[in-house]
């Protein structure tokens, strides 16, 4: 083989390299800049004041399912607790201790009992899943099916790690006391109403006010409406 032509395939050799370790670096550069913009758009939506998680997709490919499948978890994440904060600020448990409602609903109370029950059985069941939804298990299934390479699942892993320790953990905090100071609010209500079935021959609604027949009773509910003044 010639001098001239050992040369010719040798800078054929190198110019292929090039192009190689060009196209090698071209393409890192833009996955790390994919990573780069699906952390700062889950970072920015996290830092909103009203949590609408359910926005366009920013990123490409595998970065794409990553991020679509983190925000549809937080997004049925912040519907939910929005349904619990709904369910905890409902004026209809307002309205059970009324005279209005022990003259058309008392003295067997069945409707305010029901109410009160179901609301109890509601707010459960979304403080429930709130808190499973916060467990490591229920989020890595939640991407387990979407057969991603594990640079992929590293990375959903880190990002929730960041959304444990900050979000998930704030809203935690805020959802435990609501709900256990609205659990014994919701408590104490049945418990006025159980008093009221079990005196109904003691009292009656006069004048859009509950009346007594003996004090011992009137001292007793004005003891359990007492109990509601915490709340």
């Amino acid at each position: 083989m010639s001098r001239k032509k050992r040369t010719k395939i040798m800078v054929t050799i190198f110019c292929i390299l090039v192009a190689l370790i060009s196209g090698f670096t071209y393409f890192a550069i833009a996955d790390l800049k994919q990573e780069d913009i699906l952390k700062r758009e889950i970072d920015t939506l996290l830092r909103k004041p009203i949590k609408d998680f359910n926005s366009p997709i920013k990123t490409k490919g595998d970065y794409g399912i990553v991020e679509k499948v983190i925000k549809e978890y937080l997004e049925d994440y912040a519907l939910t607790l929005q349904e619990a904060l709904n369910i905890m600020n409902d004026d209809k448990i307002q309205t059970l201790l009324t005279a209005k409602n022990y003259k058309e609903d008392g003295p067997e109370f069945i409707n305010t009992k029901n109410s009160l029950e179901e609301i109890k059985k509601e707010l459960d069941e979304k403080v429930n899943k709130l808190t499973d939804m916060t467990k490591p298990e229920m989020i890595k299934a939640n991407i387990e099916d979407k057969k991603l390479d594990k640079n992929y699942i590293t990375l959903y892993n880190e990002i929730f790690k960041n959304i444990k320790e900050n979000y998930f953990k704030n809203t935690q905090k805020l959802l435990k006391n609501s709900s256990d100071r609205d659990k014994t609010r919701l408590d104490v209500e049945l418990e006025i109403i159980s008093f009221l079935i079990s005196s109904k021959n003691n009292w009656s609604v006069e004048e859009d006010k509950i009346a007594f027949k003996n004090t011992e009773d009137l001292n007793k509910y004005n003891e359990l409406r007492g109990k509601l003044k915490k709340w």
